[in-house]
Parts: C-alpha cells; structure tokens; sequence
C-alpha cells in the first residue's frame, strides 16, 4: 500500500506541474512557462529514479504475487479524475510493476534495437542518446543494451533475419524501409517508441493537419487546393480557393510532407515577391525572389496555402514524449 500510495503520489505531482504550465502559458505567458518547464525537467527524473527503485525494493522484498497484488488495489474513492492525472497514473505503474514481475535485471540488460537509415543512427544527437541510455545501471549491472540495425541489412535482407530486440527506436527518413519496419514489429513484437503505422500519416499534410485538428491542436487557417476541381482566384493581395479567401503574406505547401519546396509570398502592398525554403546549406535556409509574386496554384499540382503566422523571427519545435509529457 505505501508503494501504490507513493505512486499516486508521483502522478499527481506529475500532472499539477502539466496544468500549472498550461495555466502560466495563457495567463503570464510562454517564458515563465518555459521556466516551470526547466523545473520540472530537472526534478522529474530524480523522482522517477526514487519510484523505481521503490518499486524494485518492493518486489525483491514481498515477491512478484505482492507485487501483482499492489499493481491491481482499487483507486480511492476521489470526486473526479483528470485525463492527464490518469494517464500519468497508468504510465507510472507500467513503468515501474510490471516490468519489475516480468523483467530482472539479473536477466540481462533490455536490448533496444535503433533501425533507421545509418545518416540519422550515426548523428550527433542519437549518439548522445544512446550513450546516455547505456550508461544506466542498477545494482552494478547494465540496466540497457543498443543494437543497430546495419542500413544495407534494413534495405536487402528479410525480416526474418533481423536482430531481435526487446524495444525498438525506428523512424523514417528518405530511403527508409517503412512497410519492412512494420512487419518486423508484427513479427518479434518489441515495445515500439515511435508508432510506425502512424508515421505514414507524416507523408500527407492533409492527414497531418486533419489528426491536429482533431485533438484540438490549434492549426493556421488554411485551405487545400485540390488539382482539376478548385476554383482559383489569386490577386496582389490575396488568394481564394472555392470561396476562401486568404490575405497575403501565405504560406504555400506541396501536400507530401516530403516534399520541402516550400514558399512565401507576399501583397504587393508590400512590396511583393516570395521567398523560397528549403532544408538548410550551411548557414542558409531560405532565398528572396523579388520578381515572382504568382503562386503555383495553377500548375496542376495539390497544394496547402496558409496564413503566414507572425513569429518575430522564432521557431519552435514541439516533441512530444509519451501520454503525460
């Protein structure tokens, strides 16, 4: 009971700090949010590390059928429960119960298979993560294993000949085998960080933007412009799509998202022109062109324009990790 009780413990702090966030963010503003965010980041693998090893100690100590017996004690009674609290919850107790049942760290370290193309296996930052991950010990073991899977292995040999692994990191990037992923994972089963079947959703923006809209993650206001059936009418200062009318600057966005040929343009009340982005050439990212000011609406080809949101210049990326973070 003092193990289940400090679990829920660990929750509820994990899912005050998420709300008290998102408060701070609407009412004082993204910096003191960011500094909360700061906090949290340095105090959270701490407790995670202390409800770990309590949950380890506490199986060593009472044996796996306590430990079955305190993963399955009935939440008390309480007069509501918010998503986040218990998603954090959840997330908390397989992290820490049933892996300390089925998994001893005297078994051996857990194996974590890295498949993806060897440009972004060999990289600066998955590197960094990796030596991190198998520097953990517990009791003087390792507490984690890296296996890479060979790039010419991924593209020439079957599945069936992988390695087998017990968690897998694989994402896509151009040349990747996706579908060949897949079927590794439905074949040995691995806990799987990044969703696969999901990832093929990324080559679409409409699917990307219609999955956003649906959870309710705020998107710029935009219209998709389907080849052959749209109605087109663009002019210094705007563009319109079957009615929808967007005021210029916009944003013009092929529809695969792999597809980077991505542009700006912007009314001639401005001074016109478009500049052009693309992934960046040492310490250059995009060109201006000021002599083009039409857009490729009319090249037969589907595109997504946008409003062009006004930043002041930053660009902020958002990872998401897990249910709760």
């Amino acid at each position: 009971h003092t193990c289940v009780y400090i679990m829920r413990l660990h929750a509820s702090i994990l899912a005050a700090f998420h709300l008290l966030r998102r408060w701070l963010t609407r009412v004082v503003g993204p910096r003191a949010a960011a500094l909360l965010r700061h906090v949290h980041a340095a105090t959270e693998p701490r407790a995670a590390s202390i409800a770990g090893r309590l949950g380890r100690m506490f199986v060593r100590v009472m044996g796996p059928s306590a430990a079955v017996a305190a993963h399955h004690v009935p939440e008390a009674p309480e007069r509501e429960h918010s998503a986040e609290r218990l998603a954090a919850q959840s997330h908390l107790r397989r992290s820490i119960i049933p892996s300390t049942v089925t998994r001893r760290i005297s078994d051996g370290p857990i194996t974590i298979g890295v498949c993806c193309m060897a440009k972004k296996a060999k990289s600066g930052p998955m590197l960094e993560t990796l030596d991190r991950l198998q520097a953990f010990r517990a009791d003087g073991h390792a507490e984690f294993a890296v296996v890479s899977f060979d790039e010419r292995m991924l593209l020439e040999e079957p599945v069936e000949s992988w390695p087998v692994c017990e968690a897998l990191i694989a994402f896509f990037s151009a040349g990747f085998p996706l579908q060949k992923a897949q079927a590794y994972a439905t074949l040995r089963k691995p806990f799987v960080f990044n969703d696969l079947q999901m990832q093929e959703v990324l080559f679409d923006r409409r699917a990307i933007y219609a999955k956003l809209e649906g959870v309710g993650v705020p998107v710029p206001k935009h219209v998709v412009l389907e080849p052959g059936s749209a109605v087109v009418d663009e002019q210094e200062d705007y563009i319109e799509v079957d009615g929808a009318r967007l005021q210029k600057p916009i944003v013009e966005k092929p529809i695969s998202g792999e597809d980077h040929d991505i542009r700006i343009y912007y009314p001639r009340s401005a001074g016109g022109g478009s500049k052009r982005l693309f992934r960046k050439v040492g310490d250059k990212a995009s060109q201006f062109y000021p002599d083009e000011h039409e857009s490729r609406a009319t090249s037969g080809e589907a595109y997504i324009y946008e409003e062009l949101l006004q930043t002041e210049g930053t660009d902020v990326k958002v990872y998401a990790v897990g249910p709760e973070y």
